[in-house]
């Protein structure tokens, strides 16, 4: 569109957008909004201005969100983007009024952006499509990180483009980092090296028991591991990971249970990169697109994303292994709500085709039985041969087997289960015992695309197998009054 047409846009340039953490600076950004469409609705300027950029990295406050989601239904894109570039953390917020554009204000604008050039100490151009993605990405990252910032793009009025990637990209914080695993580098990387060492290169199977195979395990397409803090996990999640044969792999499905936001169906995250203490890895969005064009997904809020654990405790062992490969690899985290039978079936059925291409790894995320009263759940089998019951503080120690002996048998039954690769068994197990596998969804959707690419009445001793290689307790539970949660690694192979 030539700038003819766009002057006609002058008499509505004064549209600021400020975005804050205050609720004044909320308030005024939604009434210029307002006021910008107000004025475009009278003068019929609709295909003549910009629009409202609508890929917000992270959700804005209800009284700027609604105004925005209008003006953008209003005024469609052409040729020039507001982008909102927006990274939690410290509540630093860099604003600049930025005008809809007139021809006065192009040049305003690159005025503008060659200011930010020189903050993000990206010299020597002498035109923003000079400027390659890569050098946006390392300048900007290291000076704006944590930071809320209001940048224009693509307003320069002679066909610059600014790399429109690196103005949508966010990152998913390590937020977990100096509470659940430490954030210092050097000695993230030596645990995580000591634990891997510290797994032998011949894994016995402990479901079922007896057999071994050395790791790498050649064609695995999925491990299941805990997600806990490291001290009480950290070890246990080395023997999944060590499993994994990183040679082929292209792309990581890390299906995680959410914790805190309550789901019926399955979550895709938004951000461009998850960070990690070790480094980033990347998101592959277009998949994550991909995804959204074949079923019925949420997106998650940049908040719940960097609340939920789950997904954030398998990302440095990600980095770890794949290390010398991840500037190769992508990322695409899910996370798994809690679903009715027929709605894992669903899912299941979208992801097989992925699980059965041999350049994915799906890593499942999933502790095994919270128990004790503060996780409501104090199942207790004194034998083999004996009902179960619920034991109460007043119990004590029970005259049967030691509480953790139960708790023991309790998982082993469901990782019994597990290994069949039976969806519908496993759900019933679930049903008969109520255990508080936390990623018991992401396990059934899991198990749940192992079935439609191979039925069980179909399965034979050459079709897939899943083992579990490692079995946990944070604590041994003697008396009713302690608790423990259970942790289980294992791997699932699939003939090429």
């Amino acid at each position: 569109m030539s700038m003819r047409v766009l002057s006609k846009a002058t008499p509505v340039t004064r549209a600021y957008i400020r975005y804050a953490t205050t609720e004044s600076a909320t308030q005024k950004a939604g009434q210029a909004v307002s006021n910008a469409t107000s004025a475009v609705q009278s003068q019929g300027l609709t295909k003549a201005l910009c629009s409202l950029y609508k890929t917000v990295t992270s959700p804005l406050p209800a009284k700027i969100q609604a105004p925005l989601n209008k003006a953008v239904g209003i005024l469609q894109p052409i040729l020039y983007y507001s982008e909102v570039v927006y990274h939690l953390g410290k509540q630093v917020v860099v604003r600049q009024n930025f005008t809809l554009p007139g021809k006065a204000d192009f040049l305003a604008a690159e005025t503008q952006l060659f200011k930010v050039l020189e903050y993000v100490k990206i010299k020597d151009v002498k035109s923003l499509k000079d400027i390659p993605l890569d050098k946006w990405k390392s300048g900007a990252l290291k000076t704006f990180e944590l930071s809320s910032i209001f940048v224009i793009g693509e307003m320069i009025g002679r066909g610059n483009v600014i790399a429109s990637n690196f103005l949508a990209m966010t990152v998913r914080q390590a937020t977990h980092a100096g509470s659940w695993y430490t954030d210092d580098r050097e000695q993230l990387d030596h645990e995580l090296q000591q634990w891997l060492d510290n797994v032998p290169e011949q894994v016995t199977e402990v479901i079922p028991v007896g057999d071994s195979c050395p790791v790498p395990v050649k064609g695995i397409r999925a491990i299941i591991g805990p997600h806990a803090g490291f001290s009480y996990s950290g070890a246990n999640a080395a023997y999944g990971y060590k499993c994994i044969d990183t040679q082929n792999i292209k792309r990581v499905f890390l299906l995680g249970p959410s914790h805190h936001a309550y789901l019926k169906t399955c979550a895709l995250s938004q951000c461009t990169e998850y960070s990690t203490p070790l480094g980033n890895i990347r998101v592959d969005q277009e998949l994550v697109q991909e995804l959204q064009a074949k079923g019925e997904w949420r997106l998650m809020s940049t908040r719940v994303d960097q609340d939920e654990h789950s997904l954030e405790m398998h990302l440095p062992y990600i980095y770890k292994v794949f290390e010398r490969r991840i500037e190769q690899i992508s990322l695409v985290p899910i996370m798994v709500g809690s679903l009715a039978f027929e709605t894992e079936q669903k899912y299941g059925k979208l992801l097989a085709p992925y699980l059965a291409d041999p350049e994915n790894l799906f890593i499942i995320s999933s502790d095994f039985c919270h128990w004790g009263s503060r996780f409501g759940y104090t199942y207790y089998q004194s034998s083999e041969d004996n009902q179960p019951c619920d034991l109460s503080a007043r119990d004590g120690r029970p005259n049967g087997v030691p509480i953790w002996e139960s708790i023991q048998r309790l998982d082993s039954e469901g990782m019994d289960v597990i290994t069949q690769l039976d969806h519908a068994s496993f759900r019933q197990y679930l049903d008969d015992t109520s255990n508080t596998i936390c990623g018991n969804h992401p396990i059934s959707v899991l198990l749940a695309a192992v079935n439609h690419l191979y039925p069980k009445d179909a399965q034979s001793r050459d079709g897939p197998r899943l083992r579990f290689v490692k079995y946990d307790q944070s604590s041994k539970v003697c008396s009713a009054k302690d608790s423990s949660v259970s942790y289980a690694s294992a791997y699932l192979w699939l003939p090429c």
